[in-house]
């Protein structure tokens, strides 16, 4: 890619353009902007191939990109944009009832949390990324990244009780 190779960089969107689209979206909580950020994000990509030292894996970097557009995009935008999160299909319809208010529970939980916050969970229980990507991804130390998770977990444990009380 880093010399032009047009079918390297196809295949490369196509294995992470729907992982980057699923960060953006939950991260910024706005398709459209998530669609103009993926774009944005992969000419990025593609006009710093060259740059890339393989000292992380291809998918760390990309979201590394994707991270930096969507802060400033976040940074740009009042008030900050819900972080939405899809529903799984369900057979069973009060599963799927269940189902439902505990995910709108926890979207509206984690729209509360601070963009760092909300980041760092995205990565670690969303994309499934280590400590170690996590913190390429951000740009910071590992231990701060352990530090965000376990900050975010009780801010989020904390609205969520919030939530509960509100709806209740």
């Amino acid at each position: 890619m880093a010399e032009g190779d047009q079918d390297a960089f196809a295949e490369l969107y196509a294995v992470l353009g729907p992982v980057v689209y699923t960060y953006l979206v939950r991260l910024v909580g706005d398709q459209g902007a998530a669609e103009d950020l993926l774009q944005e994000v992969f000419m990025a990509v593609w006009e710093g191939a060259g740059h890339f030292r393989g000292d992380s894996r291809a998918k760390t970097w990309v979201l590394r990109i994707a991270h930096y557009q969507a802060v400033s995009w976040l940074r740009r935008q009042r008030p900050v944009a819900a972080l939405s999160e899809a529903l799984p299909a369900e057979e069973d319809i009060e599963e799927a009832a269940l189902a439902a208010w505990s995910a709108s529970r926890l979207a509206e939980a984690l729209k509360r949390l601070p963009p760092r916050q909300r980041a760092v969970i995205e990565l670690v229980f969303g994309q499934e990324l280590s400590y170690a990507e996590v913190a390429a991804v951000l740009g910071c130390p590992v231990g701060t990244v352990k530090s965000r998770v376990s900050y975010a977990l009780r801010l989020l444990r904390h609205l969520l009780r919030d939530v509960r009380e509100k709806q209740v």
